[in-house]
């Protein structure tokens, strides 16, 4: 839900009667209210707060789980943080296209003294 804002060249905004922003606030604010109030009143059984606090707690435990899993990982892959990693491994990369680089240009040498 939200309140109209006026937008140029629509037939709302030539409209003369406009109503004070208030206004517009108050009416929106009583209708989220009462929305709340009818959801609360449909579903409220449906989720208690017990309900939440369950839910949160079991999320929780597993989140925890998991960080210490992602953490055991790290220690035993000898990974500092995923950023450093990464610059390591674009390093590896690098170096190995220059070898490649390398070895090609020496395959190309040793062609051209066969060739002659």
């Amino acid at each position: 839900m939200f309140k109209y804002s006026e937008r140029p060249l629509t037939r709302a905004a030539r409209m003369t009667d406009d109503i004070p922003d208030e206004i517009k606030v108050a009416r929106l604010e009583r209708l989220i209210e009462h929305y709340l109030d009818r959801h609360i009143e449909i579903h409220g059984t449906q989720a208690t707060p017990a309900f939440f606090e369950q839910h949160s707690a079991e999320l929780l435990g597993k989140l925890t789980a998991t960080e210490e899993a992602l953490e055991a990982f790290r220690a035993d892959s000898q990974i500092s943080s995923i950023e450093v990693q990464k610059e390591a491994l674009i390093a590896q990369v690098s170096g190995i296209e220059t070898t490649i680089n390398e070895a090609n240009g020496q395959v190309d040498a040793s062609g051209a003294r066969i060739i002659a």
